[in-house]
């Protein structure tokens, strides 16, 4: 209930927003029936006329085929942050970016977390020197991990889930599902346009956004790989600037990528293994993370500098004794400073001039006499003269 509160009220940040533009935002199912109309299905059925439209449906959850559990025990990524309880036995099916940042979520919440992945290793795809660090955590936070292993049948016995595995066995209280996700582009009339989605259903667009028929431009996860937030905002830049009529294009060379896991992983270009097997040779870098200065330690999660500085002076204090702290040290450097005034005097080799309010200003203390000096004596000094010799003063505790 709380995230869709959270939701509720984000779209309704959104459609503030869309309404300080001049955007003006039709609630309902929108389906083309043409390159120049669409009709939008919901409480109040109304067709629309276009000049340019922006396909951003982006993408769901995909479903394992052959798998399908009609069970409330069984769930999709999105399902799993609605979560009302949490499991104390958790699968789940799929060792990719998705499947490894919910499962430590719900193993730092306490369930015990068991990965199948059907590869023969954790995020398919990525560099192997950068995964190991963290299938290592992996490791230690999971109850289990399996791979080369694949799911052959879910079957809900009671309140619980039994999965089947290649030869074996085991049950959970619940089943995340993250396999991927696939384009949200079903259901949209396309074929009554002139876009042509390939055979995995992902909307081909050029440089500049544009599909195959040219009033229509797509943009984000409808468009293929890398399905990431900042290239579907970049490409809806473009095709703004586009339809525009700027001089505009999506001339990304590289899009990088990071997968928000405990350690967290990131790559740009071509890994070495894409490379070699393009045929281009290849020459690699390599240095220790932890000899960076901001490196966090491992064990700490500090960094090195830090826990360096906390050994020698020990525990942090706390705020409210930083403070007395902070104001002894000032009471001690106005008596000093008081003092030194006091000695400069009484030796008769003071270089600055008398002061005006006599020798009540450096002990201290304010006479009558003084006081009523004290307005003549200020306006003989210029603002920025003023403002400094008040600073000396409020902080020498001269005046009461």
């Amino acid at each position: 209930m709380e995230s869709r509160a959270r939701r509720g009220s984000a779209r309704a940040r959104l459609a503030a927003v869309a309404k300080t533009r001049g955007v003006e935002v039709i609630g309902g199912r929108a389906v083309f029936e043409s390159s120049r109309e669409l009709r939008v299905e919901g409480e109040a059925p109304q067709k629309v006329r276009f000049k340019h439209a922006v396909i951003a449906t982006g993408s769901v959850p995909a479903g394992l085929p052959g798998l399908a559990l009609p069970s409330e025990r069984v769930m999709d990524s999105t399902a799993a942050l609605e979560l009302a309880d949490i499991p104390e036995r958790l699968l789940v099916i799929g060792g990719g970016y998705i499947g490894l940042e919910l499962g430590q979520v719900y193993a730092a919440l306490g369930s015990a977390v068991t990965v199948v992945e059907m590869t023969d290793g954790l995020l398919p795809g990525v560099d192997r020197a950068l995964v190991q660090p963290l299938a290592r955590r992996c490791e230690k936070l999971f109850n289990k991990i399996r791979l080369g292993t694949k799911v052959t049948s879910l079957t809900e016995k009671g309140s619980a889930i039994e999965a089947r595995f290649d030869g074996d066995d085991g049950v959970f209280d619940r089943v995340l599902v993250a396999v991927g996700r696939r384009p949200a582009s079903a259901g949209l009339g396309l074929e009554n346009t002139r876009v042509n989605p390939d055979a995995r259903s992902f909307i081909t667009v050029d440089d500049r956004c544009r599909t195959s028929d040219r009033a229509i431009y797509a943009v984000g996860d409808v468009t293929g790989e890398p399905m990431l937030a900042h290239r579907a905002m970049r490409q809806g830049k473009v095709a703004a600037e586009v339809i525009a009529g700027r001089p505009s294009a999506f001339d990304n060379v590289v899009v990088p990528a990071v997968v928000f896991t405990d350690p967290e992983v990131a790559w740009c270009g071509l890994t070495e293994f894409e490379a070699a097997r393009a045929g281009r040779s290849v020459r690699v870098a390599k240095r220790e993370w932890a000899a960076a200065g901001r490196a966090p330690d491992a064990r700490t999660h500090r960094r090195p500098d830090e826990a360096h500085r906390r050994s020698r002076l020990g525990p942090r204090p706390r705020r409210r004794d930083r403070r007395a702290g902070r104001r002894r040290a000032h009471r001690r450097g106005c008596a000093r400073r008081r003092g030194g005034a006091h000695r400069r005097r009484s030796r008769g080799d003071d270089p600055r001039p008398p002061h005006p309010l006599g020798d009540a200003h450096g002990s201290g203390r304010v006479t009558p006499a003084a006081g009523r000096l004290r307005a003549a004596y200020r306006t003989t000094f210029t603002p920025s003269e003023k403002l400094g010799r008040a600073r000396r003063t409020r902080r020498c505790r001269s005046y009461g």
